[in-house]
C-alpha cells in the first residue's frame, strides 16, 4: 500500500511538471493558496491575486439605496453637523419645561400619599374586587341597582333635573322577593321585633335578670338529669300523643331515600341513576339555588302510576335566607284545602313564600298531566323541604279539588319538618301529611314557643340563684358559684 501511494503522489508531480513545461522548476502545489500562486506565475501575472470578498449584505442594500442630495442649509461646525447639537437640546428643553408644570403635581401627590397610603388604597380595591366575585349571581343585580340609585341620587344633588318625575328603583322591590336585600333585611327586622316583643327583651336588665348565670346552671341542671334519669326524656316522647298504626311505617325507608336524593348527592351516582335502579323515571330536576325558591326533582314509575315529587331541604347560603325568614304571617289561598276549613292561614312567611312559586311551576304539571292520567301523586322531602312538602301538598288541594275526593291521591311525607302552620291547620293535613321526628331533633322545635319556655325556666333559675347569693352579680358571688 506504501508503495501505491508513492508512486500516486510521482505520477501527480510528473503531472504538473509536464503542463508547465515553460518553467525548469519542479515545484508542487500542496495548498490552494500554493497553488493560485504557482498558476498566477505561470501565467505571467505579477505579484499575489487579492483575495476573495465575502459581500457584506447590509452595505450591499445601502449602496443600493438613493442618496439624499446634502442640504444647502445645513452648515456644520468643526466639520460636524449642527443637527447634532439641536436635538439634545430641544430634548432638554422639553424635559425641562414639562418638569416645571408637574412639579406643583408631584407635590400634591407626595403630600395625599402621606395622608392616605398607597398600598392601602391598593389593598381596598382587591379586597372589594374579591368581595364583589365571592358574591352569589343573585345578589349582583340588587346591589347595582341600589348602586345607580344612589349615583342618581348623587347627580340630582349638582345637576339641576328637567322637570320629569321618574319612578324610584327602590320603590320597585317585590315584598315577596326574597333575592332583593332590602326586602329581607326588613323581613328580618320583622321577625327579631316580634321576638323582642314576645320575649320581653326590651325590659330585660342585668341587674333583674342574670342571663349569663341562668344560662349556665340551666345547662348544668339539664345535665345532671340526663345522668341521674337517663330514661326520663324517652318515657315523656312514648306517654305523649297517640299510638301510631303500623300500617302508617310501610315504605317510610323508600320515602326517605327519594327525599334524599333531592340533595343529588347519593354514593351510587346522580340522583337520575339511582332513581332509573329504584324503577322511576326522571322528567324534571330544578337546582336553583336562590333564596324564596326550592331545589326539587320529579320523576315517574309509569308501571305502577306513582309521581314522586321530591323537595331539597337546607344546604347552602340561600336556602337558610329562606329559612331566615320565619315571621308568622296571615295569607288567603284560592280555596280551603279540607272540607269545612277557610281560606286563611297563618303559616311560615318564607316556606309559604317559596312554596306558592313552586307550586305556581308545578301546577300545570299535576293539573292538566298527573291527575287525568290517574297517577298517585307523592310529595317529600327532609328539613326545608319537607316543610316545602307540606305547603306544596296543601297548596295543590287547595287549586285542585279532585285531589281532596281520596286521601291516596295526594300523599306527603315530610321527614324532619320544621313547624310551619298554625294549630288548626296542622290538624287539617292528618289525612294527608305524615311527619316523621327523629327524637329531640332541633329542627322540629325551632318555635318562638319553646324559647318562650326556656326563658321562663331559666328566670326562676335566676329567681333561686339570687336567692343562694350565686347569681355572679360580684366577685364573691361569682366564686361561689
Amino acid at each position: 500500500m506504501h508503495s501505491c501511494m508513492s508512486q500516486l503522489k510521482a505520477a501527480a508531480a510528473v503531472t504538473v511538471v509536464v503542463a508547465t513545461s515553460s518553467s525548469s522548476s519542479s515545484f508542487t502545489p500542496s495548498t490552494p493558496i500554493q497553488t493560485r500562486r504557482f498558476l498566477a506565475k505561470q501565467q505571467g501575472v505579477q505579484g499575489d491575486l487579492p483575495r476573495r470578498r465575502r459581500i457584506d449584505r447590509h452595505q450591499h442594500y445601502l449602496n443600493l439605496m438613493p442618496m439624499k442630495p446634502p442640504n444647502p442649509s445645513m452648515s456644520s461646525v468643526n466639520g460636524k453637523s449642527i443637527n447634532g447639537w439641536i436635538r439634545p437640546l430641544v430634548v432638554f428643553g422639553m424635559g425641562y419645561a414639562l418638569g416645571g408644570f408637574s412639579a406643583p403635581g408631584w407635590e400634591r401627590h407626595r403630600q395625599i400619599n402621606q395622608k392616605v397610603n398607597a398600598s392601602r388604597i391598593l389593598l381596598v380595591l382587591l379586597l372589594s374586587r374579591n368581595v364583589w366575585t365571592s358574591l352569589p349571581s343573585w345578589a349582583k343585580p340588587h346591589l347595582m341597582r341600589r348602586l345607580r340609585s344612589a349615583m342618581k341620587k348623587l347627580k340630582s344633588v349638582f345637576v339641576s333635573s328637567s322637570g320629569e318625575e321618574g319612578v324610584d328603583e327602590d320603590e320597585a322591590d317585590d315584598d315577596d322577593d326574597l333575592t332583593s336585600l332590602n326586602t329581607f333585611a326588613s323581613k328580618l327586622q320583622t321577625l327579631m321585633t316580634t321576638v323582642r316583643d314576645k320575649m320581653d327583651l326590651n325590659e330585660m336588665d342585668q341587674d333583674k335578670f342574670g342571663i349569663k348565670a341562668s344560662f349556665m346552671a340551666t345547662i348544668q341542671l339539664l345535665g345532671q338529669i340526663k345522668s341521674r334519669k337517663p330514661e326520663l326524656r324517652d318515657d315523656i316522647y312514648r306517654r305523649s300523643g297517640s299510638t301510631v298504626d303500623a300500617s302508617s311505617f310501610s315504605g317510610l325507608d323508600e320515602m326517605l331515600e327519594l327525599a334524599d336524593l333531592a340533595y343529588d348527592e347519593h354514593k351510587d351516582g346522580d340522583i337520575k341513576t339511582v332513581l332509573k335502579s329504584m324503577g322511576y323515571d326522571m322528567i324534571k330536576h330544578d337546582k336553583t339555588e336562590v333564596p324564596g325558591y326550592l331545589g326539587h326533582y320529579v320523576a315517574l314509575k309509569t308501571d305502577e302510576k306513582i309521581a314522586i315529587i321530591g323537595v331539597k331541604g337546607t344546604s347552602g347560603l340561600e336556602d337558610m335566607l329562606t329559612d331566615a325568614c320565619a315571621s308568622s304571617v296571615e295569607y288567603n289561598i284560592d280555596r280551603p284545602f279540607y272540607d269545612g276549613g277557610g281560606t286563611a292561614l297563618r303559616c311560615h312567611e318564607g316556606i309559604f313564600l317559596s312554596s306558592t312559586r313552586l307550586a305556581d311551576e308545578l301546577d300545570p304539571l299535576v293539573k292538566n298531566l298527573l291527575v287525568p292520567s290517574g297517577y298517585k301523586i307523592i310529595v317529600t322531602g327532609h328539613s326545608l323541604g319537607a316543610a316545602g312538602s307540606i305547603m306544596l301538598g296543601v297548596l295543590l288541594r287547595s287549586r285542585i279539588p279532585s285531589l281532596q275526593q281520596s286521601q291516596e291521591k295526594l300523599k306527603v311525607y315530610a321527614f324532619a319538618s320544621p313547624p310551619i302552620l298554625d294549630s288548626k291547620s296542622s290538624e287539617a293535613c292528618v289525612p294527608f301529611v305524615t311527619t316523621v321526628v327523629n327524637n329531640c331533633d332541633c329542627v322540629p322545635r325551632a318555635n318562638i314557643a319553646p324559647a318562650l319556655t326556656t326563658m321562663k325556666f331559666m328566670k326562676r333559675v335566676d329567681t333561686k340563684l339570687k336567692l343562694k347569693g350565686l347569681d355572679m352579680s360580684n366577685f364573691r358571688s361569682t366564686m361561689a358559684f
